[in-house]
């Protein structure tokens, strides 16, 4: 898959707008800003870009996924040992399981991954199964509603929460999938446009709620078509953005610690962490908005850091594994002194004899035959 600077950007924005988001959660500072709410869409951002680069369904893949969700458990549970010197009330696996369990975001993403196949279909050319799309895009529609009024639609167990199921993510998978269908057409967001579709989405976001009596959650939700449409005017508006060549590679050394950032961030030993970083900075009188920026960063440098083991775990055994791979090649013969010694006078003879023989003017061939003489000699 090539790599795009302008998207890896906004894929790094993203993640720090959800630490911006979950130092305003987790640090439980009251009272909670409105604009906690504007940073719900980073979290869609991040299945925009899947769907928009497209994902296939492999095992390794998913195996990898959860892989990484089990580092990141058990790096929560080893740190809550020995730098709390909290006591576990159950075994150490135990605990990595239940820590594991709670990353609702990973298994709702494996989730997009298995109905993927159905949903590429869906684009290609052949059609592929066309009701797949309409069944994803009312589950998602089903969701908010039944959150927004549950008078008027029952809430289905795993369409509930707010849009923390993996039917939300497939819609969202499913809306970067026609996006990038229609940018090969050349159908496209200009960002002047982007961007005032957005600021739009944030007075919808602010008004809205109060308008019609409902929780600003009603509209900032994973599962709220106004954050779904903050995050499509996002990723156009990012799109646009240029890229250097120095920011481009820092780009390339952070994306793949993005997603491990994610689960690093909300496991139990960070929350109550970013509770304490929040109410200090908070003490020391710094702007509540200052305060949640310092947080923010400070979690992303953290989790970075933590990650960073894992990414040098896994090049030292892919490294050993292609040494051990790697086929022998067999030691070439000295050479004698002789020949070394003889070739290269022979080499010059050879060309000053061609020189001499263009000169004269002795047709080609036989200077080929006078050569192959001086070589056997």
């Amino acid at each position: 898959m090539k790599r795009d600077a302008s998207i890896e950007l906004y894929r790094v924005a993203m993640i720090l707008g959800v630490c911006f988001l979950h130092s305003i959660t987790f640090g439980k500072l009251s009272p909670t800003p409105i604009y906690d709410s504007v940073c719900m869409f980073c979290v869609v951002g991040f299945v925009l870009i899947t769907g928009w680069f497209g994902c296939r369904l492999h095992v390794r893949k998913i195996i990898d996924l959860y892989a990484i969700g089990l580092w990141c458990a058990a790096l929560s549970v080893v740190l809550r040992l020995f730098a709390d010197g909290a006591v576990l009330n159950h075994g150490f696996l135990s605990e990595v399981r239940s820590q594991l369990w709670r990353y609702w975001f990973l298994h709702a993403y494996v989730f997009v991954m298995l109905i993927s196949p159905f949903v590429n279909a869906s684009f290609g050319k052949e059609g592929g199964w066309r009701p797949a799309l309409p069944l994803i895009f009312i589950a998602f529609a089903w969701s908010w509603i039944s959150g927004l009024c549950p008078d008027v639609l029952p809430q289905v167990p795993g369409l509930a929460n707010g849009g923390y199921s993996g039917f939300v993510l497939a819609a969202v998978y499913a809306t970067g999938r026609a996006m990038r269908q229609l940018d090969s057409q050349g159908r496209r967001l200009s960002g002047i446009w982007a961007v005032f579709i957005f600021v739009l989405c944030i007075v919808a976001v602010c008004l809205m709620p109060n308008a019609i009596g409902k929780s600003s959650r009603a509209f900032a939700a994973y599962n709220s078509p106004v954050v779904l449409i903050m995050a499509i005017a996002s990723f156009y508006a990012f799109r646009q953005i240029p890229v250097g060549s120095v920011l481009a590679r820092w780009l390339l050394f952070v994306t793949p610690s993005v997603f491990p950032i994610y689960l690093l961030q909300t496991n139990a030993y960070a929350i109550p962490k970013i509770h304490s970083l929040a109410v200090t900075l908070d003490g020391w009188g710094m702007p509540r908005f200052l305060v949640y920026l310092a947080t923010a960063l400070a979690i992303f440098t953290a989790c970075l850091g933590c990650d960073f083991g894992r990414r040098l775990l896994l090049l030292a055994v892919s490294r050993s594994s292609m040494r051990s791979n790697a086929p022998r090649r067999r030691p070439r013969k000295p050479e004698s002194t002789t020949s070394s010694a003889v070739w290269p006078w022979m080499r010059q003879a050879v060309g000053k004899w061609r020189e001499v023989a263009v000169r004269l003017g002795i047709p080609r061939h036989e200077q080929e035959e006078m050569a192959r003489c001086f070589a056997r000699l």
